[in-house]
């Protein structure tokens, strides 16, 4: 069963856009987003930052020459590294955009991500303009019924003219340029749960809180049964189980797709 799933796991698939793949779960190629940045962003031969979580796909089928492919999904990246083969122009980067080289790109492209929550887009929106060079302009998509006349009006704060410039099916395209001067802001979030301390970079699961589903699992198990075993955390988030399973004794490997969930966990796990 494990050996099947490994597999599924590694397995590439070819996409309908020629010389692309995908793995299973990644969902980035047919996304709306996608298909609206794609349709209507006309682009210029300068250097940009895709933070479109699109695995490549928006630098690839754009014909981007010259630019950083942005992402704190491995799986992604991973995807992206096979779809940027050929293309010498094109680096990967595993870092959250407000972790990007500040005012070093002339365009940056994002697809803000409203399903983590308004800690993790606050921060998305000051690492955009952090990225972007004095003259440059950004681009950004996001969902009319995910926030996004808020999101611009915060925008706002960051950038002297903010315009939408194309719309389709409730998915807004923002142009954000003119950058006005921003202190930055603190990105890291600091809470207590289970009477321990615990940080966690914006947008990693449950961040700031005990989940239901946590708390249940720690409720009914027996952690004593843990001690002296190896334990594998899979899906860690910031590292609340694996903490807790370390303390009660055992031999922990913390694992997640998410480079910010394992650098939080990291984090709590050397606190």
């Amino acid at each position: 069963m494990l050996v099947e799933l490994l597999k599924a796991y590694h397995h590439f698939e070819k996409t309908q856009h020629k010389g692309l793949i995908s793995k299973a779960g990644l969902g980035t190629y047919n996304h709306p987003a996608l298909e609206l940045v794609l349709t209507k962003l006309i682009l210029e031969p300068v250097y940009y930052l895709d933070a479109t979580g699109t695995a490549g796909a928006f630098s690839c089928l754009h014909g981007i020459e010259k630019g950083v492919i942005l992402d704190t999904s491995f799986t992604s990246l991973k995807v992206a590294r096979e779809n940027s083969k050929g293309k010498p122009g094109l680096e990967l980067l595993a870092a959250p955009i407000w972790s990007a080289p500040k005012a070093r790109f002339e365009r940056v492209v994002s697809r803000l991500s409203t399903d983590k929550g308004n800690a993790r887009v606050e921060a998305e929106i000051m690492g955009i303009h952090q990225a972007l060079s004095q003259e440059g302009k950004a681009y950004i998509v996001s969902h009319k019924d995910q926030g996004a006349k808020r999101y611009e009006k915060l925008l706002t704060d960051y950038f002297s003219t903010v315009k939408v410039v194309a719309k389709d099916k409730g998915w807004r395209l923002v142009e954000a340029s003119q950058k006005k001067e921003a202190k930055p802001a603190k990105v890291r979030q600091t809470f207590e749960a289970l009477g321990l301390s615990f940080e966690a970079e914006p947008g990693v699961y449950a961040a700031g809180k005990l989940d239901p589903g946590t708390a249940f699992l720690l409720e009914t198990y027996d952690l004593s049964d843990v001690m002296g075993k190896k334990v594998l955390d899979l899906g860690c988030g910031y590292g609340l189980i694996s903490l807790k399973a370390a303390l009660a004794g055992a031999e922990l490997t913390a694992l997640d797709d998410d480079f910010l969930a394992i650098q939080s966990a990291y984090q709590n796990a050397k606190n």
